[in-house]
């Protein structure tokens, strides 16, 4: 499946709230933790024989040997998760944690015994043990579901499932995990990161697949590195997968993870539209004391009105911070009045948050938000609760936006017509129109030449059909 496809449908689970995410061990290795092969080494050494793809078994036959014992390996594997040095909460090799942090996901699931889902995955209740799953949950608290159990960084580790009767037996031993986990397979869309072919928690998976399948009506997905041996057995079991409702989206290289999931948390924020700009330069005049601090050029402001009018014939839900915005939104709002469906949420107008005394907005409409006490935790407080950006105008606080917009990877709409920043940024798309998308999907390029339309009420259907598709709508 291409990735594009992958961001698309797995978002529309997102977004419905019917969507899970599940962690192998490969998603942790960036951060220091040692994967399978290097983990169960030991004791294929102690042992004496050669390598072996079944590491379950392996695990098993150094229990049965009589060589180890069952308590050798679960510490051995608590002192090897143990040995890791934690990292700062922001170091770059947990960018990937912190992308699932930011996705609106309830349950994660998980076979990793360290504890770094749950360290960058908050408010959070960390589910290690069956018995767990019998008690009351925290209400709005985000389940990671560590279904072979834990090593805390403190603390004592929980029974942890790892060798070959551990998977065999797991049904009976985990009966609630096992339960829960099957409905979540027949009722919601499952994201698999971090699991190799080899991996045995991914034959636990299709055997359920299997047990499912003519059930199932979900969507399953999994992000998965084709090795650099063995291409063909990659494909047969892509073909596996396929076959049982899991639909793979194949990447050359772990380094393609993280920019996947940079789109899929930009596609699955609140399908909400933040309005940049503000009057560009020789296009308005000062104006003292009262919000807004700038008069709109009768040109500029008409063509805003025209917007906000040509909104409301639309789902689309606003957020602004500046003048310009607050036009478009409470034009938007005055015409759901009138047609007797105003809803307040249709328009946030975010302010900063500050002791000095404020003169309020100029209209009583839509819902007024304040936050952070200057223009960069303001936007960072927008930024999270939206989806994509349309720029109309603007100056270099517009440009700042802008650019925090595509570090997001959202999609930007430039209403080039307005000039400033927006003529600008249209401009440098246009240069280099082949890598522009919006919504997953390549622009009509006629539409985006529409921006730039002298005519205001051909410039502004263009911009809200762009805007639409920016936010996957």
């Amino acid at each position: 499946m291409e990735v594009d496809q992958f961001i698309d449908e797995f978002g529309r689970y997102v977004d419905a709230g019917e969507a899970s995410l599940f962690v192998g061990a490969g998603f942790s290795v960036a951060a220091g933790y040692p994967p399978w092969p290097e983990l169960v080494e030991p004791f294929r050494q102690a042992l004496g024989i050669d390598p072996i793809e079944d590491l379950a078994q392996l695990v098993q036959y150094y229990q049965d040997s009589g060589v180890g014992s069952r308590k050798q390996v679960q510490d051995h594997i608590a002192r090897a998760v143990r040995a890791v040095p934690q990292l700062p909460a922001d170091a770059v090799e947990l960018e990937g944690h912190r992308l699932l942090g930011g996705l609106p996901i309830s349950s994660t699931w998980t076979t990793n015994y360290d504890p770094l889902l749950e360290e960058s995955i908050t408010p959070n209740e960390v589910i290690a043990e069956d018995e767990q799953l019998a008690r009351r949950l925290a209400p709005g608290a985000k389940r990671i579901l560590k279904m072979h159990g834990s090593v805390p960084r403190l603390g004592v580790a929980s029974d942890l499932v790892i060798a070959r009767s551990d998977f065999e037996r797991y049904e009976a031993s985990h009966p609630r995990f096992w339960r829960l986990l099957t409905a979540e397979f027949l009722t919601r869309s499952l994201l698999f990161l971090g699991f190799s072919l080899e991996d045995p928690n991914m034959e636990q998976v299709l055997r359920l697949a299997r047990l499912l399948t003519a059930d199932a009506q979900r969507q399953h997905f999994a992000i998965m590195k084709r090795p650099n041996t063995n291409p063909l057995i990659f494909d047969l079991k892509c073909r596996d997968f396929e076959a049982v409702g899991i639909h793979v989206i194949e990447i050359a290289d772990f380094g393609e993870i993280n920019p996947i999931l940079r789109r899929l948390v930009a596609r699955c924020r609140p399908s909400r539209l933040y309005v940049s700009g503000s009057p560009p330069i020789g296009a308005s005049t000062a104006t003292g004391g009262a919000y807004p601090t700038r008069a709109l050029s009768s040109i500029l402001e008409g063509m805003l009105e025209g917007l906000g009018n040509a909104l409301a014939d639309t789902p689309i839900r606003l957020m602004s911070g500046s003048q310009v915005g607050a036009t478009v939104g409470y034009a938007m709002l005055r015409q759901l009045r009138d047609r007797v469906e105003y809803d307040p949420d249709r328009f946030l107008l975010v302010r900063r948050a500050k002791d000095a005394p404020l003169d309020a907005p100029n209209e009583r409409l839509g819902r007024l938000v304040f936050t952070g006490e200057d223009p960069s935790e303001l936007r960072g407080h927008a930024f999270n609760e939206v989806r994509a950006v349309l720029v109309i105008g603007g100056q270099a606080g517009t440009a700042e936006e802008v650019q925090r917009a595509r570090e997001l990877d959202m999609g930007v709409v430039p209403l080039a017509a307005t000039g400033g920043i927006a003529r600008e940024v249209w401009d440098a798309v246009g240069a280099d129109f082949g890598a522009y998308r919006l919504g997953g999907q390549y622009v009509d390029r006629d539409e985006f030449d529409r921006l730039a339309h002298p005519d205001a009420a051909i410039a502004v259907a263009a911009a809200v059909q762009l805007a639409k598709q920016a936010l996957f709508l």
